[in-house]
């Protein structure tokens, strides 16, 4: 009978689990579910641009997400924001413009930015004498407005209007660089270059990023619509886009494949190679994270827009930046309640069954108690003999604790070895780190030396030669000069215009010098050397020349300068270009320190003690000063507290060494919001 009750409350537990169950989601129906279809409106032809989209079709990463993906492709005259706005393409690729649209009232969100700089682009020939912006006042641009704001935001931070370059509508034909229709083309890095190339035509190349203008290509958006209502559908859509970049960004060769094969580009497969390694540099897949999205390059690239006058400077970015962390399903999370709900019932089921038998087992109980009653005397005898054996245990126990205190001295002596080996291994890696980044300070300079020294050497070649055909004019014109004594060129006397012109060629051939100083200083910076070629100098002369290659723009900056060089300042053994270039390194930091209205630098020289071994340069300012922590960073390489494309992080590093390698050092004093004093401090050795 008993045992009849027993199968008979399992069925009824089985019965219940088998209700419970009908409330989980089967997993049947989720692998036979039917994919959702979405469109993604791409913003060109297909080409390599698009190729990780093609990967996340091909190797089925969107298809693992549940999704059906339409890679649309241009058409004329399409506005790929108002597709996916209307709900026509739930998905697309636009530039840093969809910031832009977003301000201006279209609900966009921005999921990934694929090209970290913008492919964007200013071509010239190599004979043009069109290398910088600067040189393209005065010539022809073709140029459209529709291609992003890189170009006018480069031109704006040189100083550059519209009304002193000649736009012509662009055609998008290289061709009509090459025969003279216009002095300069805007491209795309990964199109126009390619055929020039390949027709071994030598070119100039214009980068915005290099001029400040550093904005985002590539960008993957969906509405705000979309976020809302499918939170998940957007989550799996974009890592599938992700991990078919990755793909892609792995496997280019296999990708071109497909391009030429399935999606039938009209390009040559040795055009799609040279966009794939033109979009590495743009995407830079061994350095950052693919479609990684900073903040804060957003907000500067919104108050480049205000400067422009495209947008007010009220704006605001919320909800801009897609935040993957959605809000859970609610749907699952009700299912769960419900399964919760079916295993209490089980629970509760169980529960009743357990009573009924505790009841069964108290009468068992009960005689059982009765049997060892009577089994309590022999109880007895084994508690004693029970302590007997706890006494010995304690012995033991108290014989363990000895040789644990044993052990853990030996352990913590051991512990401290192995923190003072971890000190010494942290010390090590510190010095890898800083030798890793003096590396790259190499591979910098080599660049830097030789973008700089081809110009200046063709500036040094031709100081000489231009001061001869002075010589040659001056006599001419001097006659002129005693004809006509009232005689005025550029608006000032004769006289006055006479020796300005020799001046400026006097300070032309030192800049020029100086130049060249500058760059042997960061290679030997690079080198380690430790010794410099000394001799006698007057510290007066090297100030005031430091001062004037510098000076216009702390006249640009800041409100007062004063200099304070005594007359009778002992002459010094030291390097005069390493300290002149110190000298310019604080005083233009000092410069662009500056935060107020009444912003002031100060320059006092002075010596140390009465055997007027040790002279002390000071440089202070009232600017923004720094806390502690960045003073104790601001000699290493690298480090820079200015904005993107403002600093490189080496000035303060290189001087550093610089003021090492003639036995002086520098010293900091700075508070946050109250300024900062810079002490250069120089052993005078005579």
């Amino acid at each position: 009978m008993f045992i009849k009750k027993i199968g008979l409350t399992l069925k009824i537990i089985l019965i219940s689990c088998m209700i419970g169950l009908c409330f989980l989601p089967s997993q049947v129906e989720a692998r036979e579910a039917k994919l959702e279809t979405v469109v993604l409106q791409l913003k060109w032809f297909h080409q390599f641009q698009f190729a990780g989209y093609y990967a996340a079709v091909e190797k089925g990463f969107y298809r693992d997400a549940g999704l059906n993906v339409l890679l649309q492709e241009y058409r004329k005259e399409l506005n790929i924001i108002e597709e996916v706005v209307s709900g026509a393409a739930q998905y697309g690729v636009g530039g840093s413009d969809i910031l832009l649209q977003r301000i201006q009232g279209n609900p966009l969100v921005l999921l990934a930015a694929l090209f970290q700089h913008s492919p964007v682009i200013v071509m010239s020939l190599k004979d043009s004498g069109i290398a910088t912006p600067q040189d393209l006042i005065g010539r022809r641009l073709m140029w459209s407005p529709s291609v992003e704001a890189a170009i006018p935001a480069m031109l704006m931070n040189e100083g550059i209007t519209f009304d002193q370059i000649k736009i012509i509508k662009p055609t998008w034909d290289y061709e009509d660089l090459v025969n003279g229709k216009a002095d300069a083309l805007a491209g795309y890095i990964s199109n126009q270059p390619y055929f020039l190339e390949q027709k071994e035509i030598p070119i100039n190349i214009i980068f915005p990023h290099k001029y400040g203008a550093d904005f985002y290509g590539d960008c993957l958006f969906t509405t705000q619509r979309e976020v809302k209502d499918h939170p998940e559908r957007v989550k799996k859509f974009r890592e599938a886009s992700l991990k078919g970049w990755q793909y892609a960004m792995t496997h280019p060769g296999e990708v071109i494949d497909l391009i030429l094969t399935k999606y039938g580009s009209k390009r040559t497969r040795e055009h799609l190679r040279y966009e794939a390694q033109a979009m590495r540099d743009l995407i830079l897949p061994k350095i950052i994270e693919i479609g990684h999205i900073n903040p804060g390059r957003w907000d500067q690239i919104a108050k480049t827009y205000v400067a422009l006058e495209k947008i007010d400077p009220e704006y605001s970015l919320d909800g801009f930046i897609y935040d993957p962390n959605i809000t859970p399903d609610l749907v699952w999370i009700r299912r769960l309640i419900m399964t919760a709900i079916s295993l209490g019932v089980i629970a509760l089921i169980i529960l009743s069954t357990l009573l009924h038998f505790n009841r069964r087992l108290k009468k068992s109980v009960a005689e059982r108690t009765r049997e060892l009653s009577w089994s309590n005397k022999n109880l007895a005898n084994e508690i004693a003999e029970r302590k007997r054996a706890e006494d010995a245990l304690q012995r033991s126990h108290d014989e363990l604790e000895k040789r644990v205190d044993e052990r853990t001295r030996e352990l913590m002596q051991s512990n401290e070895r192995l923190f003072k080996e971890m000190e010494e291994r942290k010390q090590m890696e510190y010095q890898i780190i800083q030798s890793e980044k003096l590396a790259s300070l190499g591979f910098l300079v080599s660049g830097i030396a030789h973008e700089i020294n081809n110009p200046n050497n063709f500036i040094t070649f031709n100081i000489p030669i231009l001061r001869d055909y002075l010589k040659e004019l001056i006599p001419i014109i001097d006659a002129y000069f005693r004809e006509r004594t009232d005689f005025e060129l550029f608006g000032m006397p004769y006289n006055e215009f006479r020796q300005d012109l020799f001046k400026i060629m006097d300070n032309m051939e030192h800049g020029s010098s100086r130049i060249n100083a500058t760059v042997s200083g960061l290679r030997e910076f690079v080198r380690k050397k430790n010794s410099v070629e000394l001799k006698s100098i007057d510290l007066r002369q090297v100030i005031e020349k430091g001062v004037s290659l510098c000076r216009s723009k702390i006249n640009r900056l800041v409100k007062s300068f004063e200099i304070n060089v005594p007359d009778d300042l002992p002459s010094i053994i030291s390097d005069p270009e390493f300290i002149e270039q110190i000298l310019i390194t604080l005083l233009i930091n000092a410069a662009q320190a500056t935060d107020k209205e009444d912003s002031w630098i100060k320059l006092n020289v002075s010596c140390e003690n009465s055997r007027r071994d040790r002279l002390i340069i000071e440089i202070s300012d009232n600017g923004c000063g720094m806390d502690s922590e960045t003073q104790r960073k601001i000699f290493d390489p690298f480090f820079t507290t200015k904005s993107p494309g403002s600093g490189t992080g080496l000035g303060l590093s290189v001087s550093h060494t610089l003021v090492q390698s003639i036995r002086g050092r520098i010293e900091v004093e700075s508070e946050p919001g109250q300024g900062s004093k810079f002490s250069l401090i120089l052993t005078n050795d005579l």
